[in-house]
């Protein structure tokens, strides 16, 4: 699906023919909009020659789902990979918008719907001058600010999972909680990832002297540039966080597993004498002190039953058990 919209200074026209694109396009005049949604091949084609003639390695990469967010110069146009992040039933998940900019057109690629595109699509038959009558760059601006806003709900949501981990980890662990740690690390690893290269791009947007981007557009992708770097750090503190959650775990398990080896090694050294005084009354030997008494069986256990109380005494004084 293929949605256009051409501000000519005054008015939006929306959802224009082939030739109309190919005119506003060749005369500069106002700014163009094209939205492509899971377009048919055909549609693709229009990134080519039938239209806007961009680079094969551009819409080869804007076909293929990218793995990190990017940006290239090809003089008259920029192409960028811009990621953001949605959470849903399933859990959060990576969802990908791919930009041509030129001087006088933008064109957003993405093969399902994206809420930031839908919600500047929303103002504009309010405010069509808000949203396309400052350029390509601030339109750009708009959709990429809605994205990097998305980053927030989803921060926020793993907030609250670390701090709801980090309870679990002091108060009860289980065998689950390892896999809710490395659950929540992974998650944590993809989307610093994702902020980490975004960073970039947004830097280059705001800093570098691209030919397409405006002096007032860098002012307000700098603000942009601003809110990842503050997003940047606090999800590499959310990692920090988890990766002590994960060595609080550890040492737990440690813990536990050395105060059962106390108990286990307190019994035997407890046994040791007791099989030393049965070994010795096992012994083949005709003749042996209290073997023939009447009361030689219970003097022996009285015997084993004095050393096993004084060896526990003496390792409870130490405070071995």
């Amino acid at each position: 699906m293929i949605r256009s919209f051409l501000w000519t200074g005054s008015e939006v026209r929306r959802d224009l023919p082939l030739p109309a694109l190919k005119e506003a396009l060749e005369s500069r005049r106002g700014l163009l909009w094209v939205d492509f949604e899971d377009p048919l091949p055909e549609e693709v084609a229009l990134l080519g020659p039938d239209l806007f003639g961009f680079h094969p390695l551009s819409i080869e990469n804007c076909i293929q789902a990218q793995s990190r967010p990017k940006l290239d110069d090809y003089e008259d146009y920029l192409y960028l990979v811009f990621h953001s992040w949605n959470r849903n039933e399933e859990g959060i998940r990576l969802e990908e918008v791919d930009f041509f900019l030129g001087k006088n057109f933008l064109v957003s690629y993405h093969v399902e719907t994206r809420p930031s595109i839908a919600q500047v699509m929303a103002v504009l038959p309010a405010d069509p001058r808000l949203v396309m009558g400052h350029g390509a760059d601030l339109l750009l601006h708009q959709v990429i600010d809605r994205m990097v806003d998305r980053y927030t709900v989803v921060v926020d949501a793993l907030d609250e999972r670390v701090d709801l981990l980090e309870d679990e980890v002091l108060e009860h662990p289980s065998e689950g909680t390892l896999k809710s740690i490395l659950s929540l690390k992974r998650d944590l690893q993809d989307l610093f990832r994702t902020v980490r290269h975004q960073r970039d791009v947004l830097n280059s947007l705001a800093r570098e002297g691209h030919g397409v981007i405006s002096k007032r557009g860098r002012t307000f992708f700098r603000d942009v540039y601003d809110n990842v770097v503050r997003m940047h750090d606090t999800v590499e503190g959310l990692r920090d966080e988890v990766a002590g959650a994960r060595d609080a775990y550890i040492s737990m398990v440690s813990n536990r597993m050395n105060e059962v080896m106390k108990g286990l090694s307190t019994v035997a050294t407890i046994i040791l004498p007791l099989t030393f005084v049965t070994g010795v009354y096992g012994m083949n030997f005709p003749e042996m002190p209290l073997l023939r008494h009447p009361a030689g069986f219970w003097v022996t256990c009285g015997i084993m039953l004095a050393v096993c109380t004084a060896m526990f005494l003496a390792f409870r004084r130490k405070g071995w058990v």
